[in-house]
């Protein structure tokens, strides 16, 4: 029986070492793990260091390109408003060369009336001449007639 724990002290221990080996090899491999990825965030924190310095120098130059840029859409504005007010001159014109227009296309109306009555009264009027001229003719052609009759009576 002692002897059934000796073996059994032996096989524990054999485990036991087994398990050491193991574990061993195991935080060995983690070990090189960690060297590689401390290695690697050192290059990672060298090339951030990089990037952000090159980040740095392009957002001042963003800003300076931006402050430029502001600075001429300033200078262009008072033409954009001098544009703004031309339309609207324009529009004014417009307006007014549509209300001449309307004016003039109504006193031309207004006028054809007149020159059209006018017209009608002088064709009336030349009608009304020459009837007068029909009957005095034809008066003095009667009285002639009469005269010639008179006389030769």
């Amino acid at each position: 029986m002692i002897a059934i724990l000796y073996w059994a002290a032996m096989v524990a221990a054999v485990a036991l070492l087994i398990g050491a080996i193991f574990l061993a090899k195991t935080l060995n491999a983690m070990a090189k793990t960690m060297d590689a990825v401390t290695k690697t965030m050192g290059t990672l924190d060298t090339q951030v260091t990089g990037i952000t310095t090159e980040t740095e120098l392009i957002l001042n130059k963003v800003n300076t390109l931006v402050e430029d840029v502001n600075g001429k859409v300033a200078k262009i504005d008072p033409v954009f408003d001098a544009l703004g007010d031309i339309g609207v001159s324009v529009q004014d014109l417009n307006s007014s060369v549509r209300n001449m227009s309307s004016t003039v296309s109504n006193s031309v109306k207004m006028t054809e009336e007149k020159v059209s009555n006018t017209v009608s009264y002088s064709n009336a009027f030349v009608m009304v001449r020459e009837l007068l001229k029909k009957r005095k003719e034809h008066k003095k052609s009667t009285t002639k007639r009469k005269l010639t009759r008179r006389i030769s009576k």
